[in-house]
């Protein structure tokens, strides 16, 4: 079974960082309940309080993919595009083994 790791980075407009921060810990905090999802964890920016970057770890791409149909997960999409002055810069990798 591949892992898959996930990299998000979302900027989102001054008005809405409070809004955001708060709408990425309640995404964390029930994905992290999923079955499938090893870890995930969302960060800010230290010189830039508008930018969020969101990391998970996922058992397999069919676990992710469930994840990413969940009418929550679609909300929270939704949600963070409409307040983002960017668009949203989702990345699906692996690891590259290094031995």
């Amino acid at each position: 079974m591949t892992e898959l790791f996930i990299f998000g980075r979302f900027h989102v407009k001054p008005e809405h960082v409070d809004r955001a921060a708060a709408l990425l810990r309640q995404q964390v905090q029930a994905t992290r309940k999923e079955p499938g999802c090893c870890e995930i964890q969302v960060f800010c920016a230290i010189r830039d309080p508008q930018l969020f970057l969101l990391h998970s770890r996922w058992n397999s791409v069919a676990a992710f993919d469930l994840h990413a149909e969940l009418p929550r997960t679609q909300r929270f999409i939704e949600l963070i595009c409409s307040w983002s002055d960017f668009p949203p810069d989702v990345t699906r990798t692996h690891v590259i083994d290094t031995d």
